[in-house]
């Protein structure tokens, strides 16, 4: 729905109190309805973008640290399960990660890569 369609043809004459009222009416009614709602479902998907940004910007960090630590042979670290449980693991091969790429879709690759990656996804995700 626009605005055209809510306020139909708004020509008023001056001396017609009544139709302007009406007119105001209607307008704040599509107001409150159309473009409060439009509004919320552009802040909601804003957010969720501004949450993925800053996922992926930990992770680069995470994965800085990861190249750092080279002289340990295996990191133990917790790993959420849900509903706020976690369990001990251990990395083993630190020189390779699952990265997300896409719809459930995951792409092996080096660290390295992997920030390479993500920078570039954080740098599409911005613009």
């Amino acid at each position: 729905m626009n605005l055209y369609d809510a306020l139909g043809n708004a020509a008023l004459s001056e001396n017609n109190n009544e139709d302007f009222k009406k007119l105001i009416l209607k307008s704040e009614s599509f107001i409150d309805d159309v473009l409060h709602q439009q509004l919320k479902e552009r802040q909601k998907k804003r957010d969720d973008i501004l949450q993925d940004i800053f996922d992926m910007e930990i992770l680069v960090e995470n994965l800085k640290l990861f190249i750092n630590m080279k002289d340990q042979k295996e990191i133990e670290t917790l790993t959420l399960l849900g509903c706020d449980s976690y369990a001990y693991a251990d990395i083993i091969d630190k020189n390779k990660i699952f990265i997300q790429i896409g719809y459930e879709f995951y792409l092996e690759m080096p660290l390295e890569d992997a920030i390479v990656f993500l920078k570039r996804k954080i740098n599409l995700y911005e613009e």
